[in-house]
């Protein structure tokens, strides 16, 4: 890999380019390398500083502690497949989520290939419960399994001699010929300048926009660009309405910690939600309580306090009092994070909790190849959608960024080994003026 190396300028040069250097992008960018093509990768941030690892940066990768997968012997790919189109209430593809789900168990092999061992000393695996599953079904290693992968990605791609990698880059729109993408157009957030790459394939992994609400959990850096520069492009964009918000996410005392989670899994080993009168409210909204699916608990939690009964008008309080576990032992990562924003697990009981939005279900229209509406255009992870339908099931993001980077970087680059770029056309999606400035670009999204 060549870390910020000069900017490709001939159509002839580049077969993928990608978007975006999450989960997603760098599994696409392996896979894409790994079948004879030249990649570059373009990405705002490359994730890999242990500085933000916890509160800030990174998109689903980074952050989650664990992905979905039937690897035990209790659970069945079936059973996956199923649990994901009920949690999505029967809008998902049902292609999708069955190439999800057995391709999630496929993850163990190729993780075990890029370093990382997710089998215990029993010679079998560590899981978490998830609302929704049916079974625990959720793989970790410890709770650091994202920042273990995205270290791993990184390291890939590093040695990669058929990988580039360029920092600092915002995507503005794509490079159209008539109706095909043949590359994109960047701002330079250093120096404001415009720059065109040219590609014979495509891949849009840059993540959504669920920042653009508050509190939000999603990095400052994921606004949308890809999908807004796919809609402009003319690509297929559905479900856009969908966004799932975390239910228990820290109300911090600092701004600086705002969008800190409480790990899901807390809740199936004891903790209870409770209003500003001590009582536990979540039976009233789902026989499951706190251990229903995401968007239950969430608006049983907005419920609450809409009523008058959320504390100081603006929240609940996670009861951490009957948990049965040493919170601290199981859960290193978010002890570490919980102690950055001032919050000590070992002492604290009661913890400030509100719904946290997370993640876009919505996105660019996909078919199992990872393939959009527009020639030369694939998509991956958040960027896309079709696999989670109207609710997405936790521990699912980190699989679908990895299963569908993988599956967009072989169909991308197999599809620019059979493609000559003419270029009769070259111009960029509209509305987009090249002239803009750098001040306005900030404001496309």
């Amino acid at each position: 890999m060549t870390l910020n190396s000069s900017v490709s300028s001939s159509p002839a040069d580049l077969d993928v380019l990608i978007v975006g250097a999450g989960g997603a992008g760098l599994s696409a960018a392996l896979e894409a390398a790994a079948s004879g093509a030249t990649v570059e990768v373009f990405t705002r941030n490359m994730y890999q500083s242990a500085d933000n690892r916890w509160v800030s940066g990174g998109g689903c990768t980074w952050k989650t502690h664990a992905f979905n997968a039937a690897v035990r012997d209790d659970d069945d790919v079936e059973a996956h497949i199923a649990d994901t189109l009920k949690g999505g209430y029967g809008i998902g593809d049902p292609d999708l989520v069955e190439l999800l789900c057995v391709g999630s168990v496929e993850l163990v092999d190729w993780l075990q290939h890029l370093g990382i061992d997710l089998y215990n000393r029993q010679g079998s695996f560590d899981v978490r419960p998830f609302g929704g599953n049916g079974a625990a079904r959720g793989v970790f290693k410890e709770d650091r399994l994202g920042w273990y992968i995205q270290q791993a990605l990184a390291r890939e791609v590093t040695l990669s001699d058929s990988i580039i990698v360029q920092t600092g880059y915002r995507l503005l729109d794509f490079l159209l010929d008539a109706d095909e993408v043949v590359g994109a157009m960047f701002a330079d957030e250093g120096s404001g300048e415009l720059v065109k790459v040219f590609a014979r394939s495509v891949i849009v992994a840059d993540g959504a926009g669920a920042s653009m609400y508050e509190p939000s959990a999603v990095s400052a850096d994921k606004s949308c660009d890809g999908i807004t520069a796919a809609l402009r492009a003319g690509a297929n964009v559905s479900d856009m309405e969908f966004v799932q918000f975390h239910p228990t996410g820290l109300v911090p005392a600092s701004k600086i910690f705002t969008g800190t989670l409480v790990e899901e899994a807390l809740r199936f080993d004891g903790a209870r939600l409770m209003d500003a009168n001590g009582r536990r409210f979540m039976f009233d909204y789902d026989e499951r309580g706190e251990q229903a699916t995401r968007d239950v608990v969430s608006r049983g939690i907005y419920s609450e306090i809409k009523k008058g009964n959320g504390i100081d008008g603006s929240h609940v309080a996670l009861d951490l009092t009957e948990c049965v576990v040493d919170i601290e032992k199981v859960y290193p990562a978010m002890s570490e994070r919980f102690r950055l924003a001032g919050v000590d697990l070992a002492s604290t009981r009661y913890l400030p909790v509100c719904p946290t939005a997370h993640f876009m279900m919505g996105g660019i229209e996909i078919d199992t190849s990872g393939r959009t509406s527009l020639r030369g255009l694939w998509a991956a992870g958040e960027s896309a959608t079709g696999v989670h339908g109207a609710n997405r099931l936790g521990g699912n993001g980190l699989s679908e960024a990895l299963v569908f980077g993988r599956v967009a970087g072989c169909a991308a680059a197999e599809a620019a080994s059979g493609r000559e770029l003419s270029l009769r056309v070259r111009h960029h999606s509209p509305p987009f003026d090249e002239r803009v400035s750098r001040q306005s670009v900030w404001k496309i999204c």
